[in-house]
């Protein structure tokens, strides 16, 4: 007795191969495959003459515990020759008759072998991929072919790539910062932070910030809007990701700051394998949050500070902080979208204009025109409309949607239209945007194609569209065996009748549209990128290389494709590919004709083709020397004695400033400047490494004290270091400058005496 003993197939334990006795010249067996929960098993047959086993696995992202939806099949066709015409074949899932050509047409799902029997030996048999849906790509050929062996099931393996669109969450954060015990005064400022929490670390990495200060003239100074931050937020796998909002901690003087955290869980899902990532929860501090009907979430957060009058006689110096969290403001509100495309956006100044034509007095002149029209029993003119059927292309065995698009409109109340099919029948439709306050209020009779599309209320007016505005959108599916090039023509076959609001008909021209077969396959030819910027302040004499982390806030690739399409966005985390092309900040500095560089910096981007995409400026860098807070272009007494100003009206409880008065990110950037000790890059809040040690992050008199040691050196004709003045442990970015000049004096060292030779 033979038993088919494929290698693949008989990779299962032997256990689930049955043999059954049986009358002589026939073999029976049951043939059994699990895959997670479902298990398939072969019918019985009643000889065995050739076998073909069809495996469909899919690559994903999502680990072995993830389980593929029951309803993902994909289709295959299976070429048997003109031989096979007519004929039934058993598989795996019950029998299939070949067409006139000799071919089948099966379903297969993933991880789940499909087997056909009864094929004869040495017959040469082609098997083909024929659809994929939404986010499946093939890894290797859609086309295989296989020889049948009289005694062996032959396997041809089909591998597909799932690669979901990313998504983000609609989530708007607002809230309020709230004072109790006093007033607000001028003066007062509040930090909050927008951190994501690092699975792998167990670390919060900060993302943005914004502030409120007090502005009379404001009256929502005190309000607080995440949205943009959160909903900026891209992920493109499953998983849970965490966020939390929390208030920067100052010392104002009598004070206590709200230490509440707002915890926000963002749960992230594909249970359908449809394509696309999808929100499945957000909760706020472990609580769901409840979508509204479209989808959205929302979400209120209030921090509260209570000031309390100081019931002894201490006082603190760290009031300094009072102004010095005013810096904190702008740290990503700033943040600029760069893109390769140089696309623009003015529409803003066009809408304020049409609010303004809309406001007019003519009011009075229109009733008298009513009274006119009451005399006549003419109809208003109206012009002709074209509507016009769209040219489409598409695959065969997939969707299209048809566009129906109109120009010439003169206003329109109502329309009445016999939905065009030609050599397709239609599916469904949708509304396309021409006319936004319209609606199907009659169900579409389905036997008479007749569809019934009205206004919404009798009072609204004549709607005019947009020429080349789309009315609606037919759904057609292109058979499967649609030939490459054909053409099925989509027309109009009844009629379009149309009302304007006081029930005149209007004059309707049609233009019939296609759809034509292209088989081509779809491919990424290229890619356009989109960069968010971030800000960071340098050291005039940094001579390291621009980084791409300092200043990329978020990097965004968008596939190019054969068919003249775009793919969806895609977050990118590595921005490595982000080059400055060797500029450092000490080059910008040199290259500045001024005393200090506020600007963006020219990068490029190189995509996987090797085309190079050119930003004219990424980020804002902020340049300056180290020490000047005057922002003269050097670090001398004046900068020493403005520090020793500004710290001694902050230990008074006076309102102060290092450099401006108006604009936060300049006053930041001084601050940073001239706490030559700390390089607090947040006020004073911490220092450069992080450490919250207000001795160190304070702009103090032993800023100025080294600042006056530093001036005294340049002044003697020497070059001062800044290494060498600051007592260890330095500062970060002084340490790390001092590292890399090390590192270039030593590789120089090194291309001068390329040769180590004894003596």
């Amino acid at each position: 007795m033979k038993i088919p003993h494929h290698k693949k197939w008989l990779a299962l334990p032997l256990s689930l191969l049955i043999a059954l006795p049986v009358p002589l010249q026939s073999t029976i067996a049951y043939i059994v495959t699990q895959s997670q929960l479902a298990v398939n098993t072969f019918k019985p047959f009643d000889s065995i003459e050739g076998g073909l086993i069809i495996s469909k696995t899919i690559e994903h992202p999502y680990g072995l515990g993830y389980d593929i939806p029951d309803h993902i099949a994909f289709d295959f066709e299976v070429q048997l020759g003109s031989y096979y015409a007519g004929y039934t074949v058993k598989t795996s899932e019950g029998e299939v008759t070949a067409d006139e050509n000799g071919n089948l047409l099966v379903s297969v799902k993933p991880n789940v072998l499909f087997g056909i029997e009864g094929i004869d030996e040495n017959m040469a048999v082609t098997v083909t991929e024929r659809s994929m849906g939404a986010g499946f790509s093939p890894k290797g050929e859609t086309t295989q072919q296989a020889v049948i062996s009289p005694d062996d099931f032959v396997t041809v393996d089909f591998v597909n790539v799932y690669t979901p669109a990313p998504v983000s969450p609609d989530l708007t954060i607002q809230g309020e910062k709230l004072l109790e015990g006093r007033d607000w005064q001028s003066g007062d400022a509040f930090a909050f932070y927008f951190e994501k929490l690092n699975t792998d670390s167990g670390e919060w990495e900060y993302l943005g910030s914004l502030s409120t200060m007090y502005a009379p003239d404001t009256e929502e100074f005190n309000r607080l809007d995440f949205t943009e931050m959160m909903q900026a937020q891209t992920y493109s796998t499953v998983g849970t990701y965490s966020y939390r909002i929390i208030e920067g901690m100052g010392n104002m003087v009598n004070l206590t700051y709200d230490d509440t955290e707002y915890l926000f869980d963002v749960l992230v899902s594909d249970d359908d394998m449809d394509g696309a990532l999808e929100i499945a929860e957000i909760r706020l501090d472990d609580q769901p949050l409840a979508p509204d009907e479209n989808g959205a979430y929302a979400a209120q957060v209030t921090f509260t500070n209570v000031y309390a009058e100081e019931t002894t006689s201490t006082e603190t110096t760290t009031t300094a902080e009072t102004t010095t969290t005013v810096t904190t403001t702008e740290t990503t509100a700033t943040q600029t979208t760069v893109t390769s495309t140089e696309t623009t956006t003015t529409d803003t100044t066009s809408t304020t204009t049409s609010t303004e034509t809309t406001v007019t007095t003519e009011t009075t002149e229109t009733t008298e025109t009513t009274e006119t029209t009451e005399t006549t029993t003419e109809p208003p003119v109206h012009g002709k409309a074209t509507w016009s059927i769209g040219m489409v292309e598409g695959a065969p065995g997939t969707w299209v949607d048809v566009p129906i698009t109109i120009t010439g409109d003169t206003g329109l109340y109502q329309f009445l239209l016999d939905a065009p099919t030609g050599d397709l029948p239609w599916d469904s439709f949708t509304l396309g945007d021409a006319y936004p306050g319209f609606i199907v209020n009659t169900t579409e009779n389905l036997e008479t194609q007749r569809i019934t599309i009205n206004g919404t209320a009798a009072e609204l007016v004549n709607v005019v569209a947009e020429d080349g505005t789309v009315v609606l959108y037919f759904r057609y599916f292109i058979p499967e065996d649609a030939e490459n090039g054909t053409v099925y023509n989509i027309a109009f076959d009844g009629d379009i009748t149309a009302y304007d609001v006081n029930g005149v008909p209007l004059d309707i021209e049609e233009l019939n549209g296609w759809i034509r077969v292209v088989k081509e396959e779809i491919t990424i030819v290229g890619y356009d990128f989109e960069i968010v910027g971030n800000y960071q302040f340098y050291f005039s004499h940094d001579p390291r290389e621009f980084q791409a982390k300092d200043l990329v806030s978020s990097l965004t690739r968008y596939a190019l494709y054969s068919d003249g399409t775009k793919g969806d966005p895609e977050a990118l985390t590595d921005f490595s590919i982000v080059d400055f092309n060797g500029l450092t900040p000490e080059s910008v500095f040199l290259d500045t004709d001024g005393a200090y560089y506020v600007g963006s910096i020219p990068a490029t981007v190189t995509d996987d083709f090797g085309v190079v995409h050119e930003f004219e400026g990424v980020g804002t860098a902020y340049i300056a020397v180290k020490g000047d807070v005057t922002l003269t272009g050097e670090a001398d007494a004046r900068d020493a004695a403005r520090i020793l100003m500004y710290a001694a009206k902050v230990g008074a409880g006076l309102d102060a400033y290092i450099y401006s008065e108006t604009d936060p990110m300049m006053e930041l950037f001084a601050y940073f400047l001239g706490d030559v000790n700390g390089e607090s890059e947040d006020g004073g809040v911490t220092d450069s490494l992080g450490n919250n040690t207000h001795n160190i992050a304070d702009l103090d008199a032993k800023d100025s004290a080294k600042i006056l040691v530093y001036a005294a050196i340049e002044g003697s004709g020497k070059e001062p270091d800044w290494a060498e003045v600051l007592s260890e442990p330095l500062p970060y970015y002084t340490a790390e400058i001092a590292a890399a000049e090390r590192a270039m004096e030593a590789a120089q060292e090194g291309t001068e005496n390329p040769e180590n030779t004894e003596t």
